[in-house]
C-alpha cells in the first residue's frame, strides 16, 4: 500500500497520508509512526485507517504554478484484507472501494 486515509480519535477530519518509509516506525514494538504529513504520532491515536483501491497522487507543476493532472495507482486491497484476516488481530471492514482497519473506538 502506498497511500491511506487516516482518522484520529480526537479529530473529525480525515487525512490522506503516503506510506511512511521503513525507518519511520521506530523500534519494536512500534508505539508510534513518523510521517511527512504530521510528524510523529502514537498509533493508539488512530480511530481507523483506510486503504483506497485506487490511490490518487496530486502533483504540482515543475515551476510551482498550478497543478498537473493527478496520477493514480491501483492498490491490492483484497490481498491486504487476506493478510489482515489471517493475522486475526485487526477488525476490518470493506467500505465502498476501500479497506478500513479499525483501531480505537471513542
Amino acid at each position: 500500500m502506498k497511500q491511506a486515509r487516516i482518522k484520529f480519535v480526537d479529530a473529525d477530519e480525515v487525512h490522506t497520508i503516503n506510506r511512511p518509509r521503513a525507518y519511520a516506525y521506530g523500534k519494536k514494538p512500534w508505539p508510534y509512526i513518523d510521517t511527512v504529513e504530521f510528524g510523529p504520532f502514537a498509533l493508539r491515536s488512530i480511530e481507523w485507517i483506510e486503504f483506497p483501491a485506487v490511490a490518487e497522487f496530486k502533483r504540482r507543476s515543475p515551476n510551482g504554478e498550478g497543478r498537473m493532472p493527478s496520477s493514480f495507482e491501483k492498490q491490492n486491497i483484497e490481498q491486504a484484507a487476506s493478510i489482515l484476516a489471517g493475522l486475526g488481530k485487526f477488525p476490518i471492514e470493506s467500505i465502498g472501494h476501500a479497506l478500513r482497519v479499525l483501531g480505537h473506538v471513542r
